[in-house]
């Protein structure tokens, strides 16, 4: 999580969050540390105004093209959003709930299936919980 705070708190989003962009480290100090890598898809968001040290948030743009990985990725990407941090925070509760349950109701969907289980699934089947 503070891999994901950092990474916003720069002005940045990560558009790809998920289990495999994550490792622990390696050695005795870091071993307890989750790194957050891959940033390819990455956009920033904030930017400083020429001239200035303000600092504003970029414009959302008209047309947006798909970026993420189905699987964990948010409504609002299936539905060509531009995406911001509350994405990608999506996106790490996805993957949370993958690595607790052992699964995502929508794996092995095609992107319109997957976007639709989204769209209506309530939270205690996402969290398979039992009441």
């Amino acid at each position: 999580m503070k891999a994901l705070k950092d990474l916003h708190s720069i002005g940045f989003i990560h558009r790809d969050v998920k289990p495999l962009n994550f490792s622990l480290g390696s050695t005795q100090s870091t071993k307890r540390l989750l790194f957050l890598f891959d940033f390819g898809l990455s956009r920033q968001i904030i930017l400083t105004v020429q001239g200035t040290n303000e600092a504003k948030l970029r414009e959302p743009r008209r047309k947006v093209v798909f970026r993420g990985t189905v699987r964990y990725c948010s409504l609002n990407v299936h539905q060509h959003k531009e995406q911001g941090r509350h994405d990608d925070l999506i996106s790490l509760l996805y993957s949370i709930v993958e690595l607790i349950t052992g699964e995502l109701p929508w794996r092995g969907l095609n992107r319109r299936e997957s976007a639709n289980v989204k769209a209506t699934i309530p939270d205690k089947k996402l969290f398979n919980v039992k009441f």
